[in-house]
């Protein structure tokens, strides 16, 4: 009888977006880490997204923001690529930046 209460109480849980970031980047933390984020796609999670720098490639609901040096000015190149298509707003742009350094 309690089994059928807490059976009924419970609902069924959904898909959900994760985002990961990894502070410390070692490898050993990256095998661990992987490990985890590998399962919570072939579970069916939407969409899962990692900041690393050690980078496998994206997959289907996995994908992979490089935060390495070389990857970290790629993503700067193409910001300020479209920041400079904004010509109106590019002063307010660089206001911004400059008070977060």
């Amino acid at each position: 009888m309690i089994w059928a209460l807490v059976g009924s109480c419970i609902q069924s849980a959904s898909s959900a977006r994760i985002l990961a970031v990894k502070t410390v980047e070692g490898k050993s933390h990256r095998n661990f880490m992987s490990g985890i984020l590998r399962a919570l796609v072939n579970s069916g999670h939407h969409n899962v997204t990692v900041f690393t720098q050690f980078t496998d490639g994206n997959r289907e609901n996995y994908t992979e923001v490089d935060t390495t040096l070389e990857g970290v000015m790629q993503f700067m190149d193409m910001y300020l690529k479209h920041m400079m298509s904004r010509r109106l707003t590019i002063i307010g742009e660089f206001v911004m930046m400059s008070r977060n350094l």
